[in-house]
């Protein structure tokens, strides 16, 4: 296992499990996970990106047999502390190197919760070389990211604000996430978990902050890298719920790949 990941971890001092209301977001992303990644040739899962284990661990409870994988040394020890001894697996490593990590093939991959822009072109490339030698053929992959270029074109900076509980009744946790897009078509992306304690001077403090650089892939680009590696286009969405892609407005890029 590569315990080491090339990269320092953005993730180290995040705590997405807390910021996002897990239990409406798989439900309502269920319908779709289940039409797309259940007419695999069978249930063995990659979860690419896995982060804190969400969606690993629903996935298994739906019958899936779940590999998680994840870069962030942070997020997989977040992400084992949901593990039983069914499953999910959960193992630290970037896609690109995962081929002699895991044995055996997969029978559907997910790549969901905006991960791929955190790659260059060449990380991009060899991630989609992975999974095509680890998927077998027939298996769908369900990819998404944040549709930036539409989000540049309508001059949108921030994604929504997320607001959920804190430590104590007076307390919220509040995740901000700005952008400022460059001319080489690149995203300065900075995510910052705020805690919000109307009561206190000063009412808002920061616990965590960073600034990334991110890549502002369309669907075109991650089409054409998915042709170069034996996957075609089967689909392409604009939402969890299925809805028809916008190039401009809509907010998520989603596509259905599948393994030639």
């Amino acid at each position: 296992m590569n315990d080491h990941p090339e990269k320092p971890d953005a993730f180290e001092k995040s705590e997405y499990r807390r910021l996002f209301a897990w239990s409406d977001r798989l439900q309502r992303e269920w319908p779709l996970l289940e039409r797309i990644l259940s007419t695999g040739p069978h249930r063995r899962l990659l979860d690419l990106g896995c982060g804190s284990g969400e969606h690993s661990a629903f996935l298994q409870e739906k019958g899936f047999s779940v590999t998680g994988v994840d870069a962030s040394p942070k997020q997989i020890e977040s992400a084992r502390s949901l593990q039983s001894p069914t499953g999910p697996e959960f193992v630290l490593s970037t896609i690109g190197d995962l081929g002699g990590q895991v044995d055996g093939t997969f029978g559907a991959a997910l790549c969901v919760g905006n991960v791929l822009p955190y790659l260059d072109a060449d990380e991009l490339d060899r991630s989609f070389a992975t999974v095509a030698s680890l998927v077998d053929p027939g298996a769908p992959w369900l990819l998404q990211i944040v549709n930036y270029p539409g989000l540049r074109e309508r001059g949108v900076r921030t994604l929504p604000v997320n607001v959920r509980p804190g430590d104590s009744e007076d307390e919220e946790l509040v995740l901000l996430r700005l952008m400022r897009f460059s001319e080489e078509g690149k995203v300065l992306f900075s995510p910052s978990t705020l805690r919000w304690r109307p009561g206190e001077d000063p009412p808002v403090t920061v616990q965590w902050t960073k600034t990334i650089l991110l890549e502002a892939w369309s669907a075109d680009d991650l089409v054409a890298v998915a042709a170069r590696h034996s996957f075609e286009e089967v689909e392409r969405f604009g939402s969890v719920e299925g809805e028809a892609f916008d190039p401009i407005h809509s907010h998520d890029i989603i596509l259905h790949l599948r393994r030639k």
